[in-house]
């Protein structure tokens, strides 16, 4: 019995201390459950650092495309959410929501919503982020550009009704309207293959070919006007090509293109085709692989393969308007082989890959890989007027074109958006040229290369006003480089100058200008100058990081007047050396001639300007200034001369 009684009770504690170690766990569990909830709702809320952009609104009754880009961030978006309002503020219609798109980083997605009725005249963008159950409601988007010209994914109709097939040149003209032909088999010519004297045509190149095997036509031609017609899945090869030798076309007419429109071209569609053209032109401006040889509306080319070898491959011989240029690689000009100059006979558009020879509005170019060989031009090349076009997520190179840029005008260009594209340039990334002036322009998160002797990130010689340019990244001899500027903003770039004589910024004759935020990086005579006599005014420096490897910080060469130098920037004159600015001793800021009411001062001892000198001056005033002293109150200054310097006084 006692045994039992022994064994009864050794059963009751273990059972008991069982319970206790699994109430134990049980309190353990909820304990770090409510601890790792906790943590995941701070954490989720307090890194939920989701920024994205959208377009300003521009609204109609019926479909909509409504962009949305993330910037880089933490947090995992759930759901994009988009609320319409009248123009009370009122909200109207129902909120769209979709769950199934949502931009990763550094990605747009484009939401087509149907407004029909609904009065909206604007939206607001929002992300939501799903933490411990609950919807957080991330930063309504940022609002840039106008959505007016925003970008609209073409539609490939598909091919329907009764099919005409085509097996020869000889079944030239194709004249019955919103018919649908289809080649059967490769054809070739000893001129012009096809012509198209109907609209609402699809030619479908069944992936078939087309050959000119003479330099006396193009392979397809529109004659006349034309509109709502659609060439698709063609290879094309146009004329005859061989190194070092000058294949002239004969075709005065047409050019020798791949497909030329030879009237008013409207609605029209290139889609999905391969175009070679060997030839070089007759009488540019004309010809390409691709050539509209009057005015050009609502125009699409997409997803084509375009290598012209001596001349340009997409030319825009008259005024065009909202074209679509998109997902498309093209090839102008060509070398021996990959890593050579080009050959290029076309000495007007500089066998650019798009030229526009006429006025260009409102159109769009997203999403291509352009290449270029000619002498000068660009990738994209703008030889008149250019206005509310859209130049976006393109890879540009003229790495082997003796002088190349990524866009280039030489008309004026206004409300123009170059955005997200990275350029490798021969000369110069953006340029403008022979008294082209940029206007209202947003140069934004472009990154460009040029690393060649002479040539620029950016240049603009025939002036750049009332522009945004942030956000980009450039290197080149120089940086930037402007012959006159006036009420830009140039925030927060990274700009690197690997000369060793020229600036990150050339800042010649400019005013009312505000540079922020941005890091130069130079090994030449100074970061920023000026070497005008005109000179500068009214512009406003503030937190700024300049560094000087070899010269000066700031120099301005010509009078300067009303700048101000404020707001915690950070500037290091010869870091390296000072090889490169044996004038002003590579001093921090330097005014060479006359300073009236200029301000190099931060606002307090917390926004001072920080500047390093270790060879020359602080600040160096080549002329005494007016009022004398000048306002330089607030730096902190570390200099091997003078902190404050004045030459004549």
């Amino acid at each position: 019995m006692v045994r039992n009684r022994k064994s009864q009770s050794q059963v009751i504690t273990t059972v008991l201390i069982i319970l206790l170690v699994l109430a134990a766990v049980f309190i353990v569990y909820i304990a770090v459950r409510n601890m790792i909830k906790s943590g995941t709702d701070s954490a989720d809320t307090s890194k939920f650092d989701v920024e994205l952009t959208t377009l300003k609104p521009c609204l109609v009754s019926g479909d909509n495309y409504i962009p949305v880009t993330r910037k880089s961030g933490t947090g995992n978006i759930s759901e994009i959410r988009i609320l319409f309002k009248d123009s009370s503020g009122k909200q109207v219609c129902n909120t769209y929501s979709n769950k199934t798109t949502v931009p990763k980083e550094l990605e747009t997605v484009i939401y087509s919503v149907d407004l029909t009725g609904c009065n909206a005249v604007s939206y607001e963008v929002y992300p939501v982020l799903i933490s411990g159950g609950k919807e957080v409601i991330g930063m309504k988007a940022v609002e840039s550009g106008s959505g007016c010209n925003a970008y609209v994914p073409p539609v490939v109709p598909p091919i329907t009704g009764d099919v005409i097939e085509i097996d020869s040149c000889a079944d030239s003209p194709l004249n019955q309207d919103g018919k649908t032909y289809k080649l059967v088999n490769d054809i070739s010519s000893s001129g012009t293959c096809l012509t198209i004297t109907a609209d609402d045509v699809v030619l479908d190149g069944n992936g078939k070919q087309f050959t000119i095997e003479s330099t006396k036509g193009s392979a397809i031609v529109f004659e006349g006007d034309s509109q709502g017609n659609i060439i698709k899945n063609a290879v094309i090869k146009a004329g005859t090509f061989s190194y070092n030798t000058w294949e002239g076309c004969d075709d005065s007419i047409y050019y020798c293109s791949g497909i030329a429109f030879g009237g008013a071209s409207s609605n029209n569609l290139i889609d999905g085709n391969d175009i070679t053209q060997l030839n070089s032109p007759y009488n540019p401006p004309a010809g390409g692989a691709i050539g509209f040889f009057s005015t050009s509306e609502n125009d699409i080319i997409l997803h084509n393969n375009l290598h012209s070898f001596l001349d340009s491959g997409i030319v825009f011989a008259s005024i065009s308007t909202y074209y679509n240029i998109a997902g498309n690689t093209i090839h102008g000009g060509v070398g021996n082989s990959g890593s050579e100059y080009g050959t290029c006979y076309d000495y007007t558009n500089f066998c650019s890959p798009i030229a526009f020879v006429g006025a260009a509005n409102n159109g769009i170019i997203d999403n291509n890989n352009l290449s270029q060989k000619g002498n000068e031009g660009g990738n994209v090349f703008y030889r008149s007027t250019s206005s509310y076009n859209k130049i976006t997520n393109n890879y540009m190179d003229s790495t082997y074109s003796m002088s190349g840029s990524g866009v280039k005008y030489i008309g004026n260009a206004d409300y123009d958006v170059l955005d997200n594209n990275t350029i490798n340039a021969a000369y110069s990334g953006v340029s403008s040229t022979f008294g082209g002036v940029i206007n209202n322009t947003n140069i934004t998160n472009n990154n460009i290369g040029s690393s060649y002797v002479g040539s620029y990130g950016m240049s603009f010689w025939g002036g750049v006003n009332y522009c945004l340019i942030a956000n980009n990244t450039m290197d080149g001899s120089y940086g930037i480089d402007t012959n006159s500027c006036s009420y830009n903003t140039f925030d927060n770039n990274i700009i690197t100058s690997i000369s060793s004589y020229n600036p990150s910024l050339y800042f010649g004759s400019c005013s009312n200008n505000l540079v922020i935020n941005n890091i130069m990086i130079s090994d030449g005579k100074a970061v920023i100058w000026d070497p005008f006599s005109s000179g500068t005014s009214y512009n406003l420096f503030t937190n700024n990081t300049l560094i000087a490897n070899h010269g000066s910080g700031i120099i301005f060469g010509g009078a300067s007047s009303n700048n101000v130098i404020n707001g915690s920037n950070v500037i290091n004159t010869g870091v390296e050396n000072c090889d490169n600015d044996n004038t002003y001793d590579c001093s921090g800021v330097v005014f060479a001639s006359s300073s009236v009411n200029d301000v190099i001062s931060g606002k307090d001892a917390a926004t001072q300007n920080i500047i390093s000198s270790p060879h020359g001056y602080g600040i160096y005033f080549g002329v005494t200034p007016v009022p004398a002293p000048p306002n330089t109150q607030w730096n902190d200054i570390t200099s091997a001369l003078d902190e404050v310097y004045y030459s004549l006084v």
